[in-house]
């Protein structure tokens, strides 16, 4: 009887094995886990990339908008895309081949779908986008607050290193107002001296902080009146030691010292030369971050140097030079004689825009151009990505002055020309914009008076 069942479970096992592989009315076996090829042809995202620049697209359809800084218009001519599609599908021309994203009605992108038939095409095209520019009061704290001694120098006395604030008697503080220490005067020739002070102080477009000492013939510090002049930058911060990237013994002592671009890539330095009808102004080229190498080059302008006032001097927007004369537009800032105010002026490819204060005509205060009623003051130009702004501080018989504003006269000022109280023949003023926090910091000093800090935030949308 075992013989039996076990015969009769092994002709039920092969009857069932031979029913599983019969086939269907379709040829196919009975049974089979074949997948169906994907339908669907989509583009879920895409990301333009171009160096450090990377913009998200926003789907309108199927038109992908990539909105744009003013200062990434240019990458975008050769840039790559980083895209999602759906599963299985194909996308042609290649997104990770370098192409021009500016081109007139834009790249468009078509998508097949993994069984081939269905395509969509997307095309991707850019807009600028809208900045919104704010700008508010930080804080306003008097020198007795901060520490501040008298400045003997009067010339630029508060830049940046990153976002900390350092004035001419190298005290470091923080976006609070809050003392932070001292500036690393490692190897600053003269540093040592009683009541040692910076000469002047500016900052590249990154942050990094470059000064000015002055010396006397023998090499040691002076509060005034220099034969020899050394410029320092703090490659790596106001805590390490500094570099020696300039030495002048023939007395061409900064006045109203600027630098701009990158110091440790290409930068522009430049400082007031002499006196004269015209003013002639130093200005020196770097590449490359190669300061030994760097070559000298002068601008001078139609406005006199020797009007009683000495105050000229220039401000570059970014280090972009040809090796033998810098590209950049620039700031003229020009202390006019007999008391007439300063003018600000903005100078690109030889055509030059007179920029205006904003005080009224009537004010006891308003004066010429609107700035200040007296014949000093300093400007700092600045790039909030890519677009050219200028802080200007102006001085006046009773008050200091702080504007902020575009180099467009049509455009809206971020701060209007404010007044503090507060006689002051030499104010100065610094900024620096941390694309980490998209914020812009403006400090204006009047060295007998205060420190104000303006906080500049940009945003998009």
């Amino acid at each position: 009887m075992k013989s039996v069942k076990f015969f009769a479970m092994f002709v039920a096992a092969a009857v069932f094995a031979l029913s599983s592989c019969e086939k269907t009315p379709e040829g196919g076996e009975q049974g089979g886990n074949e997948t169906a090829l994907g339908t669907a042809a989509e583009l879920e995202s895409l990301t333009l990339v171009s160096g450090d620049i990377s913009i998200d697209g926003f789907f309108t359809g199927k038109t992908v908008e990539i909105a744009y800084r003013a200062n990434q218009y240019d990458a975008l001519a050769e840039a790559t895309a980083t895209v999602k599609i759906s599963d299985g599908a194909t996308i042609e021309p290649d997104p990770a081949t370098p192409r021009d994203y500016t081109v007139d009605g834009g790249v468009t992108f078509t998508v097949t779908s993994e069984d081939g038939n269905t395509t969509n095409e997307y095309t991707v095209t850019l807009i600028e986008a809208v900045s919104v520019i704010t700008g508010e009061l930080t804080w306003d704290k008097s020198v007795g607050e901060l520490g501040l001694p008298a400045y003997s120098y009067a010339n630029v006395g508060v830049a940046f290193s990153g976002t900390h604030i350092v004035t001419y008697d190298a005290q470091v503080f923080d976006l609070t107002g809050a003392p932070v220490g001292k500036l690393n005067l490692t190897g600053v020739e003269g540093s040592d001296a009683e009541g040692f002070q910076l000469a002047a102080l500016t900052n590249d477009n990154n942050g990094v902080l470059v000064a000015s000492v002055g010396l006397d013939a023998s090499g040691a510090y002076v509060p005034s009146n220099p034969t020899q002049t050394r410029f320092y930058a703090w490659m790596d911060g106001y805590d390490s030691a500094p570099t020696l990237i300039h030495s002048d013994s023939a007395n061409n002592f900064c006045v109203y010292m600027s630098v701009a671009g990158d110091v440790k890539g290409d930068a522009v330095l430049t400082f007031v030369a002499g006196r004269g009808a015209t003013q002639m102004h130093h200005v020196w080229l770097v590449k490359n971050g190669d300061w030994e190498n760097k070559v000298w080059s002068s601008v001078t302008t139609q406005y006199p140097g020797n009007d009683g006032n000495w105050g000229q001097a220039l401000s570059f927007f970014d280090g972009t030079n040809d090796g033998a004369a810098a590209t950049s537009p620039f700031i003229v800032c020009d202390s006019r004689g007999n008391n007439e105010g300063i003018q600000v002026l903005y100078m690109e490819n030889g055509i030059e825009t007179r920029l205006m204060g904003s005080l009224e005509e009537g004010e006891l205060a308003g004066f010429g151009d609107l700035y200040g009623n007296y014949s000093t003051g300093s400007a700092k130009a600045l790039l909030i990505d890519g677009v050219p702004y200028v802080a200007v501080a102006s001085s006046g018989w009773t008050q200091v002055y702080l504007t902020i504003q575009p180099v467009d006269p049509n455009a809206d000022y971020i701060i209007p020309t404010v007044a503090y109280s507060g006689a002051e023949v030499f104010p100065s003023v610094g900024a620096y914009y941390d694309t980490e926090s998209g914020n812009v910091y403006v400090a204006m000093l009047s060295p007998n008076n205060q420190i104000v800090l303006y906080t500049v935030s940009v945003q998009y949308v």
